[in-house]
């Protein structure tokens, strides 16, 4: 699904209004029959709704649905909040009083006692293009929508919600259900304000497709819904394994293994053909007890239980004949291992494998990220490791996302709506669960992304990959709840999801 910034909105509309003759109050007619479809899917005939409208668009949407649920039979009120309000709120407002509709300004009535006589609260006090802080009369409002304990169904987005980052104000109000007009914003996707809109409803209000094309950014949304045969294609029958990919696993050090062996496993039943666990020579009995598929190749000495900066020439002519390779899961933080790391990533920029970093191998480029370059890299930090690695204070997640693209990386930013970003696009995740919040998930992710990039392009890769863990977990969910839910469980998913029918 697209996702529009508020600014791209307002062009949009714009170039509606003056050069395909689709004014304003037409797409308000089309989003007011949205909002009133959405309150007839939850509300019974005897139900009584109230609006609590601002002075905007987004207040206006939120009288002309009062106004076509009236007409339905249904008991409708309005509140009007603040001092001002536009043309078109005034045209809507009038039309109601016409039909003697109850309208009442915020500062002249009860407000407990008004939301206590209504079942459903329409929020349309703030739209999109909001930010900033708001003022404690409006804010007192908001808390009073918010311990109403009525259905709140939002408008476009819940008041309070920054529309172009998902950021929230000192106010926000918690919408059960949002009815989005036209297309996704950022502040309906991604966290905190994901959490603020509760069910998302996407309605369309009549705005054409290639307009949209024209002015907005290519930037999705993946969710449940999203089919998995744009990711698995049918395997031809002749064929073989070097076909599909061969995954170079860097990974490991004494004590911490396990990361590379659910590196390894996930890559497998990912799809790749090939992959080769790549260790150093002390620990590859480890390895050779416990992966059966993968390909085991010990560098260094037998001593050896971590890598070294001098075993980069070794490590190398292993990598550069494979596709993909991932660096990091349990690599481990001594420095000469940072600096192998660092070694290896100046040697393997711009060529043809497709570079995934993890972990240990983010935290080598700390105070040194100006080193990390390169079309053929994908970084994959959490916000601990982000902050670390950039020295920078966490902001916009968007931002924060795309904080290397000048670079040539795909940044993958894993949290509760992690966002894939590719030079001048992103990709915010719909699927995943707080469960997944364990040791080992994203080592798992890794190697899902490195056997989907031996054959598809690396941002394609990436975010698909995001999609398919999330997607795992939510599986494993399903069979084991979220407490008791650990790394190994989403591998052991995969072979469910990745099964598309012949």
């Amino acid at each position: 699904m697209r996702i529009v910034f508020p600014d791209e909105m307002k062009k949009i509309v714009k170039y509606c209004e003056e050069s395909l003759g689709l004014n304003t109050i037409s797409l308000m007619e089309n989003a007011a029959s949205s909002i009133k479809d959405c309150v007839v899917n939850i509300a019974d005939k005897s139900n009584k709704i109230l609006a609590i409208c601002g002075g905007g668009n987004n207040g206006a949407d939120g009288l002309a649905a009062l106004r076509k649920l009236g007409n339905l039979g249904y008991s409708v009120k309005a509140i009007l909040v603040g001092y001002k309000s536009n043309e078109n709120v005034q045209l809507h407002r009038s039309i109601l009083e016409k039909e003697n509709v109850e309208i009442h300004k915020a500062i002249d009535c009860d407000l407990d006692y008004v939301l206590k006589d209504c079942d459903v609260i329409l929020d349309c006090i703030f739209g999109i293009g909001f930010r900033g802080d708001i003022d404690k009369d409006t804010g007192y409002i908001i808390d009073c929508i918010n311990r109403s304990g009525k259905k709140v169904v939002s408008v476009d987005i819940p008041s309070g919600v920054y529309g172009e980052s998902g950021k929230i104000s000192n106010y926000c109000v918690k919408a059960d259900i949002t009815v989005v007009l036209s297309d996704l914003k950022p502040g309906n996707v991604v966290y905190p304000g994901r959490e603020c809109c509760g069910k998302l409803y996407l309605s369309d209000i009549g705005i054409p497709s290639f307009v949209k094309r024209m002015f907005a950014g290519n930037n999705e949304y993946l969710n449940e819904g999203f089919n998995i045969s744009n990711i698995v294609r049918k395997r031809e029958k002749d064929t073989h394994k070097g076909d599909y990919g061969r995954v170079c696993i860097i990974a490991g050090s004494r004590g911490m293994t396990g990361a590379a062996i659910l590196c390894a496993e996930s890559a497998l039943r990912s799809g790749a053909g090939y992959v080769y666990m790549i260790s150093p020579a002390g620990l590859v009995h480890i390895f050779e007890s416990v992966l059966k598929e993968p390909v085991k190749i010990p560098v260094g000495d037998k001593d050896d239980v971590f890598f070294k900066e001098e075993h980069v020439e070794e490590v190398l002519q292993y990598v550069l004949p494979c596709d993909s390779v991932v660096i990091g899961p349990g690599l481990g933080i001594r420095e000469t291992t940072k600096e192998f790391v660092r070694r290896l990533i100046s040697k393997l920029k711009n060529e043809n494998v497709k570079v995934i970093l993890d972990a240990d191998s983010i935290n080598a480029f700390e105070g040194k990220c100006g080193e990390l370059e390169g079309d053929n890299i994908v970084i994959t930090p959490h916000y601990g490791e982000f902050r670390r690695l950039t020295g920078t204070s966490l902001g916009d997640r968007i931002k924060d996302a795309m904080y290397f693209n000048d670079k040539g990386i795909t940044s993958v930013l894993k949290g509760a709506s992690t966002i894939t970003s590719h030079k001048n696009s992103f990709t915010v995740n719909g699927t995943g669960n707080p469960g997944m919040a364990v040791c080992g998930s994203g080592d798992v992710l890794c190697g899902i992304i490195a056997a989907f990039a031996a054959r598809m392009s690396l941002y394609d890769a990436a975010r698909y990959g995001v999609w398919v863990h999330g997607l795992s977990g939510d599986k494993a969910k399903e069979l084991y709840g979220e407490e008791a839910m650990i790394s190994g469980d989403l591998i052991n998913m995969l072979p469910k999801i990745l099964k598309i029918d012949r």
